[in-house]
């Protein structure tokens, strides 16, 4: 149930958390969001640094994540470089709030390195509310958004509402 490396929720247990969620909005109507949460330019860090340091840096956005929670949300270690966010009971500005907060804490908290130099790190995030889809429908979006956010240019967050139908078109492919 619990990622080795980072301590999160692994994929699994994201996937039924989600899953439960928009089965209970269908009972009780409320808003789901779920926001994925790419390390920017990761394979680089592994590259430059070592996969020690690259374990560190996602160890470090895991911790970033838990640190700016907030109550009911859920984060998971998607794979690879990539988190989900569950976002509980949240409406399209609540969801960007949250999403910024998350990007802007892991661009304001660098990783130390041995020698004492500090790593900047980055993310891109892309973010979707359920609105009545199914779980694959809510994931493919904020996938789509994510994309997006690399798109332009990385370290940012983008709603699925936000995306050019150009974007829209590309993901789709």
């Amino acid at each position: 149930s619990t990622d080795m490396l980072t301590g999160l929720a692994n994929r699994r247990i994201a996937t039924e958390a989600l899953s439960r969620e928009l089965e209970s909005r269908d009972r009780r109507p409320r808003s789901v969001g779920v926001a994925l949460v790419d390390v920017d330019f990761f394979k680089r860090i592994n590259d430059r640094h070592g996969h020690s340091v690259g374990d560190r840096a996602l160890q470090h956005v895991a911790q970033v994540l838990l640190n700016t929670a907030r109550t009911g949300d859920l984060f998971a270690r998607w794979g690879g470089e990539e988190f989900l966010v569950l976002l509980s009971n949240v409406g399209e500005e609540g969801a960007r709030t949250a999403a910024e907060r998350i990007r802007r804490a892991i661009a304001g908290a660098h990783v130390l390195l041995e020698n004492g130099a500090a790593l900047p790190i980055t993310v891109s995030v892309g973010v979707a509310l359920a609105r009545g889809r199914g779980m694959d429908a809510v994931l493919e979006a904020a996938d789509a958004a994510l994309y997006a956010a690399k798109g332009r240019g990385r370290d940012r967050v983008v709603l699925e509402d936000e995306l050019t139908d150009e974007e829209r078109s590309a993901a789709s492919r």
